[in-house]
């Protein structure tokens, strides 16, 4: 075949047929790597040949018509010493264009199975681009199957942990998570070497975090901190240890959260950042990774307990320590917390200028659980400035993602916020159908918070939709769950949604007991949501006088906030002295677009 073409022309024929994509022929790196290969290669005149015989079209963008790459392929596979150079060729032009998937791919195809598995568990592969993940993973997949088929037991067990390992990683942010996971066991208990062992299992406590498993990640974490402290001293202030230590902390302190012991949190925080000032001369980059992280986590107990003007702080110093360290997914996670807090401060530009911000970050990093947690605070951020279709759209997309990575309390989390923004906008029934998904998968989880707002939310749907008593048990069951009511706005939100249930039942002297014992206004959607209520009482009590008074201060308060979605609601109110409605019909007529849970 083509036996017409001189060796030099031959040659690069032949190196075309392997590389992908097409090759720009003018990059004298190319010609140094064919020249090193064959002494008396001539590139000039190899591309003129074969730009002559209209072998290929472009000399900058010089590709193979697969109706000619495919008898080249074949030719070259009945020839072992050729197709293993070419392939060694294809691997060294890879390496020079930073394509490191094709690089392994090239050299596996080599029969270089070393310099494969070499090149995979590089580190490297931690900078690989966004969309490269798949193939990288297909070449892995490649690379393992030939491991076991030619290496002996007894030298395959640390190789594929490692490779194993690469594959987790490759696949954990993505919609194949599970894999993930399973990827990690399976590496965990191929690698015998502590210290592998216990990165390992802090990457499998982390993406167990992600999918609502705090208990089993804070377990996981426990185990592992008892083995690496069974190190000697000395092995224990190596820098490798050291870091793992502080890997697993931050696990353990994000496990803590989750399972709403904040008191015990936040003082691995404080001890975190005492550890990394002791760090910053000797691993700076790992000091900044553990103040990014323990910033982070005194951020997100501040506003659990409502003191969001101490959490912006945190955040921003975690944003920042992030920055320096060069960190990609922890900016975009801290600048996500940080919109949700400036939010909740009555910044709803800022809120949405970080999200924004975090949002691109996370997806171009191909990071698709940190983007469908993005998409989350930008659609609770909608759905308060009274943006409800942009809110149904932003959690439909990141119900997507959730349910493709199989992280069912973040489902659990979207149906939650569609319910409020269905009762909002309608149909009540799809409400209705959302919120009894969520509270009935919620229980599945340990964590009692998000059972809680199930509850919560599924009283305000019921309430109304009218079912009164029904809603009333709900609001009671989130009443009764500490670690809901530890997260102080949602606690005080679910007592003044109680009182509005009251409100519809007629359980007047219930409801005035309550307006005249309001919960501290921690937050402004509780001051806000108070305002309804109280609006909401003296309407019943026949006062109109005071009614429309507390829904215009509302009504004023909600628009200079931001927070329209509580002015729309007071301006409904304002309205309602005049209706003479039923009181069961009162909520759903002032409050068809009513507090939502935070995120």
């Amino acid at each position: 075949m083509l036996t017409w073409l001189a060796p030099s022309a031959r040659r690069l024929l032949d190196v075309l047929a392997v590389v992908r994509p097409a090759v720009n022929l003018d990059d004298p790196a190319l010609a140094t790597l064919l020249r090193r290969s064959a002494p008396d290669y001539d590139h000039a005149s190899a591309v003129n040949q074969l730009l002559r015989g209209h072998l290929i079209e472009h000399r900058v963008h010089a590709g193979l018509h697969p109706l000619l790459r495919e008898p080249l392929l074949a030719e070259l596979a009945a020839r072992p010493t050729a197709w293993s150079e070419v392939h060694q060729l294809a691997a060294a032009w890879a390496l020079t264009q930073h394509d490191f998937v094709a690089a392994a791919h090239a050299y596996l195809q080599a029969g270089e199975l070393a310099a494969a598995c070499a090149l995979l568990v590089d580190e490297r592969w931690e900078q690989l681009p966004a969309g490269q993940a798949y193939a990288a993973v297909t070449v892995i997949d490649a690379v393992v199957a030939a491991v076991r088929r030619t290496l002996p037991a007894a030298e395959q067990r640390a190789l594929l942990g490692a490779l194993l390992a690469r594959r987790g990683d490759l696949l954990i942010n993505t919609p194949r998570a599970a894999e993930a996971r399973v990827d990690y066991r399976t590496a965990i208990e191929v690698t015998d070497e502590l210290l592998p062992r216990m990165r390992l299992a802090f990457r499998l406590a982390n993406s167990l975090l992600q999918v609502g498993q705090a208990r089993d990640a804070l377990q996981l974490c426990n185990d592992a901190a008892q083995q690496l402290a069974a190190l000697p001293l000395a092995a224990l202030q190596d820098a490798d240890a050291v870091r793992v230590r502080v890997q697993l902390e931050g696990v353990r302190t994000r496990a803590l959260i989750g399972m709403d012991q904040l008191a015990d949190a936040a003082v691995l925080c404080q001890q975190a950042i005492d550890d990394a000032r002791a760090l910053r001369l000797a691993h700076p980059t790992l000091a900044e990774k553990i103040c990014t992280d323990a910033y982070r986590g005194l951020g997100y107990i501040a506003r659990r307990q409502g003191r969001n003007a101490d959490a912006r702080p945190y955040f921003v110093r975690a944003v920042s320590h992030a920055r320096s360290a060069g960190l990609q997914k922890e900016e975009a996670e801290n600048l996500g917390h940080l919109s949700a807090t400036l939010r909740e401060l009555g910044d709803f530009a800022g809120a949405l200028l970080h999200g924004e911000q975090a949002l691109r970050v996370a997806q171009a990093a191909g990071n698709d659980y940190l983007a469908a947690n993005l998409l989350h605070y930008l659609s609770i951020t909608c759905y308060y400035h009274d943006q409800l279709p942009a809110a149904l759209t932003y959690s439909q997309q990141a119900a997507i993602l959730h349910q493709a990575m199989g992280d069912s309390e973040g489902m659990v989390s979207c149906d939650i916020l569609q319910a409020v923004v269905y009762a909002a906008m309608g149909p009540m029934s799809a409400a209705v159908a959302a919120i009894e998904r969520a509270h009935s998968d919620s229980q599945l989880f340990d964590n009692r918070w998000l059972q809680g707002m199930a509850h919560y939310v599924y009283g305000i749907v019921h309430t109304l939709a009218g079912n009164l008593l029904p809603a009333e048990a709900a609001l009671h069951q989130a009443l009764a769950l500490p670690a809901f009511t530890q997260d102080l706005p949602m606690g005080a939100s679910a007592h003044l949604f109680l009182g509005i249930n009251s409100v519809a039942q007629g359980k007047l002297a219930q409801a005035q007991a309550m307006a005249q014992n309001l919960p501290d206004p921690c937050a402004i959607e509780v001051e806000l949501l108070a305002g309804l209520f109280r609006g909401m009482a003296h309407l019943a009590a026949r006062d109109v006088a005071a009614a429309n008074a507390v829904a215009e201060a509302t009504r004023r308060r909600g628009g200079e906030s931001g927070y329209r979605i509580y002015a729309a609601e007071a301006s409904r109110l304002l309205l309602a002295s005049e209706a003479r409605l039923p009181l069961a019909e009162l909520p759903a007529f002032v409050c068809c677009e009513i507090h939502l849970a935070r995120s």
